[in-house]
C-alpha cells in the first residue's frame, strides 16, 4: 500500500493524470507512479484526487508544457509547432499520405489511358508527376509541404 507521496507533475498538457513519486508500506524507497481519475486501482483515483487538492504540493508543468515553454530541451525527432510538440515522424507519416494519394490520382486506369490518347493532358501530367516527387526535396519537408497544383 502507498503510504506518502510527493512531487506531483502533470503527465501531459492535457492534465488528465498525474506523475508522483510514491512510498510503499515497508520501503524507504520512492517510484514513481502516475494516478489518473479512471485507474482501475482504488487508490489511483484517490491520489489523483489528493493531488489536485494540493495535499502533495503544487501540481508543476509536465515535460511536454516545459518543453514547449522552452526550459527544456526539445528531443530528437520532434520539434514544437503551433505552441504544441510534433512528432517529425508522424508529421512525415501523413504527408507521405498524401503524397503517395496524390501520385495514384495520376496512376488511375482513367489518367494513363487519356495520356495515351491526349498528348497535351500527357505532357500536363508528367509535370505534375515531377512536380509531386520533388516535394520531398523541399527545404520545409515535412512540416511545411507546398503542394503542386
Amino acid at each position: 500500500m502507498i503510504v506518502n507521496a510527493k512531487n506531483p507533475r502533470w503527465t501531459s498538457s492535457g492534465k488528465t493524470s498525474i506523475k508522483l513519486e510514491v512510498q510503499l508500506t515497508g520501503t524507504e524507497e520512492w517510484v514513481p507512479f502516475v494516478a489518473s481519475p479512471t485507474d482501475c486501482t482504488e487508490y489511483g483515483p484517490m491520489l489523483y484526487n489528493f493531488a489536485l487538492n494540493g495535499l502533495f504540493g503544487e501540481i508543476l508543468a509536465s515535460d511536454e508544457e516545459r518543453i514547449i515553454a522552452g526550459e527544456l530541451p526539445v528531443p530528437e525527432g520532434y520539434i514544437v509547432q503551433d505552441g504544441k510538440l510534433v512528432n517529425l515522424a508522424a508529421l512525415e507519416q501523413e504527408a507521405t499520405a498524401v503524397l503517395q494519394r496524390r501520385l495514384g490520382e495520376l496512376q488511375t486506369p482513367e489518367a494513363l489511358a487519356q495520356a495515351e490518347i491526349d498528348e497535351d493532358y500527357a505532357t500536363k501530367r508528367k509535370i505534375k508527376i515531377a512536380a509531386l516527387l520533388a516535394v520531398k526535396q523541399q527545404a520545409g519537408w515535412p512540416v511545411t509541404v507546398e503542394w503542386p497544383e
